[in-house]
């Protein structure tokens, strides 16, 4: 079943990489004229929890109605064993249906974490984005190791590849590093 997970959930990636690539082609971002050349050509994506929820609504199709949920609270009230005075959140829910009605603070089936890094001189510390997704791959590796979820996923938008730093290769050293998490990325092909 675990494969599974991992399996329903590339599929829906994948199917999100494909809606990215199209609404960048067909919309552009918010103000995005084909005709000018400064215009600029992102995704139709407004922030990282509008992509959170195109994302949920693609992992809907895939795993079925009751399966997802976004802004899970990371607290007591959610895990007896959880330990800090804050809360924290995770993005994105995937967790059985079946299972969850008889006990809620169970191991869920997956947790996923979403950044979007946007391009933009004025919104953009890069460093800080890179140290916020890994910050988030430890989150993830400290909730699989409480048993808290089976998989976890950090997936991460990046609409300024050439400025991000954000490699495939980073995001495979993060895999060692917080192993088993695993690391998707979709990046913004290169438009002159």
């Amino acid at each position: 079943m675990l494969s599974s997970i991992l399996e329903q959930f590339t599929n829906a990636w994948n199917e999100f990489k494909k809606l990215y690539n199209e609404t960048s082609e067909k919309y552009g971002h918010h103000g995005y004229d084909k005709n000018k050349k400064s215009s600029d050509p992102r995704p139709h994506f407004w922030s990282e929890q509008d992509i959170v929820l195109h994302l949920s609504f693609l992992l809907q199709k895939e795993f079925g109605r009751y399966w997802v949920h976004n802004e899970l609270s990371l607290a007591n009230h959610t895990f007896q064993d959880f330990d800090s005075k804050t809360k924290e959140y995770v993005d994105i829910v995937i967790s059985d249906p079946d299972r969850y009605a008889d006990n809620w603070r169970k191991t869920h089936d997956a947790f996923v974490e979403v950044k979007w890094i946007t391009r933009g001189k004025i919104y953009n510390d890069y460093r800080r984005w890179r140290q916020n997704s890994e910050k988030d791959c430890a989150k993830l590796k400290t909730q699989l190791s409480k048993n808290r979820c089976k998989n976890a996923y950090l997936c991460i938008v990046d609409d300024a590849p050439s400025e991000s730093g954000i490699t495939k290769e980073l995001g495979e050293t993060w895999e060692i590093k917080y192993s088993p998490v695993k690391v998707f990325l979709l990046q913004m092909s290169q438009q002159s």
